[in-house]
């Protein structure tokens, strides 16, 4: 693994200070700032002392960090996620309800029928009337039906389960897209936060040994107290910004977990680096593929299919029947127990024209309600997809220029890591001539740290913005 270049600055500097400290002779260290602020601990004589039961050694919890790539993340997500499951759910709905009307409007039906009764008759006999009932009397049918024509209702009834069908899988990419935008943008920032925990924690390290090396130039002469207090400041301020970055990484992890729905104490090991991978130059967007744009499309259609079937519903357009077969028979006995009838089957097949014209009341000749409404939702749909398509490649258009700002801004900011490492590399040659100062190292390597954080920042914002340009275009994998 390639190491940045302030932590190989670290660790040749921490070598040639072992290695000077090792060899010089130093005096006594003179007592710290903390221990001569600090009252001594009272002693407790030897006869005193109460004798104490040993303390139990605390209990060792492991826990279990489970490595992470972002595909994974993504994956473990969509299982757990409500949105998916609920758009699944829709997009299955949409599917069954395609499957119905399609049969509905151009398949026959096949319709069996019973029946059974009984009838009470009373029947005058002189001089008296006596009653006497039937027997119970059975019929069974099978028809089979088909609708030629029905004014274009169910071929109407068709065409919007299929548009409502195409929503719902707009509506369950969306939600895939969406999902997968989260968790890229929390994964991305918790391992931006480690990174920069970690420059960080270098960065005390480094503050930390100049201060020991300051310390000692002290005891031998060669340095001031306002040295020492001044790289004494250096660490304080570089341990300072290692307990806010411990902060920062536990807000990343919650938010991670939170996307993920784990517990907050669930522990990962993120295994996808923090990597700038480019927008090819080449890449073609397709407006009309844009979610918003296709649902805002969806519902013009619908809206105009709305419209033909007001405007029909004001004619007076017939209704055509077709009985291919019709098969039938009964049986029944009376109650001297005479059979009335055995096996009586009949075969038919016939065809049956209906119309039906409402002059008057919402969709009639005359009022025609319903026309004037179908049409304000048609040109509402207009104007909302006009809208829609407007503020989609608005989005789209400056989303994609937000992108080649930042791989140029990437590009220049490389530049200056390349150029703060040669820095680096110059001090590391003033440390093994011996010909360096403090404040020069300590400079070298937090511009060093600050240029690299800069430039990690940019590509988790370019990551970031490849996500939303995604969401906007539906284009999966960018």
């Amino acid at each position: 693994m390639k190491l940045p270049p302030q932590a190989l600055a670290f660790g040749v500097f921490s070598f040639l200070f072992l290695n000077a400290t090792s060899r010089a002779q130093l005096p006594p260290a003179p007592p710290s700032l903390g221990s001569v602020l600090t009252p001594p601990a009272p002693t407790v004589s030897a006869q005193n002392q109460q004798p104490q039961s040993p303390i139990p050694a605390p209990k060792t919890v492991i826990k279990t960090v489970i490595p992470l790539t972002l595909k994974q993340a993504q994956e473990r997500a969509s299982r757990r996620s409500f949105d998916i499951r609920i758009a699944r759910i829709n997009y299955e709905i949409a599917e069954i309800s395609n499957g119905v009307a399609f049969r509905s409007a151009f398949l026959p039906t096949l319709n069996v029928t019973g029946s059974q009764s009984a009838t009470a008759q009373l029947i005058e006999r002189d001089p008296q009337f006596q009653r006497t009932t039937n027997m119970p009397t059975s019929t069974a049918g099978l028809t089979l039906d088909y609708r030629l024509f029905n004014a274009f209702r169910d071929s109407n009834g068709y065409r919007l389960a299929q548009i409502s069908f195409q929503g719902s899988k707009i509506g369950l990419r969306l939600a895939e897209l969406s999902l997968e935008a989260q968790v890229t943008q929390g994964y991305m920032n918790y391992r931006l936060q480690l990174d920069q925990a970690e420059a960080t924690l270098r960065s005390l390290r480094v503050a930390e040994t100049l201060r020991k090396f300051t310390q000692n130039k002290f005891k031998l002469g060669e340095a001031t107290q306002q040295d020492v207090d001044s790289a004494e400041f250096d660490r304080l301020q570089a341990e300072l910004a290692v307990r806010e970055q411990e902060g920062l990484v536990s807000i990343a992890k919650l938010t991670f977990n939170q996307v993920l729905s784990d517990s907050e104490d669930t522990d990962y090991k993120l295994q996808t680096p923090l990597e700038f991978v480019a927008v090819p130059a080449d890449q073609v967007f397709d407006e009309d593929q844009a979610p918003a744009i296709a649902t805002a499309r969806f519902g013009l259609e619908s809206a105009g299919i709305g419209l033909e079937t007001a405007q029909q519903a004001r004619l007076p357009l017939p209704t055509v029947n077709m009985t291919l077969f019709s098969l039938a028979g009964s049986h029944g006995y009376t109650a001297s127990n005479e059979r009335i009838s055995n096996n009586l089957r009949s075969i038919d097949a016939g065809i049956g024209v209906s119309l039906s014209w409402e002059i008057f009341g919402p969709g009639g000749f005359i009022q025609s309600a319903n026309i004037a409404q179908a049409i304000r939702n048609e040109t509402l749909s207009k104007i909302n997809f006009s809208r829609t398509q407007l503020a989609t490649r608005t989005q789209m258009l400056s989303s994609i220029a937000a992108l080649r700002a930042l791989e140029k801004q990437i590009k220049s900011q490389e530049s200056s890591v390349v150029e703060s490492s040669k820095v680096l590399s110059q001090v590391v040659r003033s440390i093994a001539a011996k010909k360096f100062n403090r404040v020069d190292v300590r400079d070298a390597i937090e511009r060093s740290r600050q240029t690299e954080i800069s430039w990690k920042q940019l590509i988790f914002q370019h990551i970031s913005a490849k996500a939303q340009l995604a969401l906007i275009t539906g284009v999966k994998a960018l």
